[in-house]
């Protein structure tokens, strides 16, 4: 998350417990609804666009064949440079997501 906030010059606010979370309809939002949010505080947020990084978790290795071949996300290097040229594929829960 820091390196989104770095590159992108986003507003981030970290160390926040955020409850209550809705969508909620906004006919002057650009899709057409808003996020409505409190904190640990009382603090209430409204925001377009909701990022939500838990930070590490348990791996959740599915049951497959050929899951021993793969190398688990909690593994692998966070420097993109790593990647340059090369092809990697990410499971997901419902898709597979190809980079090339």
């Amino acid at each position: 998350m820091n390196d989104y906030q770095r590159k992108l010059n986003i507003k981030v606010q970290f160390n926040t417990n955020i409850q209550n979370i809705h969508s909620v309809s906004n006919h002057t939002a650009p899709d057409g609804h808003v996020f409505t949010m409190n904190d640990q505080k009382g603090q209430d947020y409204v925001c377009r666009t909701l990022i939500m990084a838990t930070g590490v978790s348990t791996p959740n290795i599915p049951q497959i064949s050929g899951i021993d071949y793969t190398i688990g996300y909690e593994s692998m290097s966070v420097d993109p440079e790593n990647y340059e040229g090369k092809t990697v594929l990410i499971l997901v829960r419902r898709q597979a997501i190809l980079y090339r």
